[in-house]
């Protein structure tokens, strides 16, 4: 089986149509995943600090007037 990105021979099964690339694809699959989960990560972080800072002025919110 070849590799639709380059016609190279497909050694490598990744989680995404085409599922057999070769192994320059696969990698390139692998680190785009894990960059774009790295960056929800520090998404996720972020709104859970903001919600943090929101439920203090909430639990306050005479002192917001």
């Amino acid at each position: 089986m070849r590799c639709d990105s380059c016609s190279k021979l497909a050694t490598e099964r990744i989680p995404e149509e085409p599922g057999q690339v070769c192994l320059t694809h696969a990698i390139e699959f692998w680190a785009g995943f894990m960059a774009h989960a790295r960056k929800e990560r520090r998404a996720q972080k972020k709104l859970e600090r903001l919600k943090e800072r929101l439920s203090g002025v909430a639990q306050f919110p005479e002192q917001v007037r």
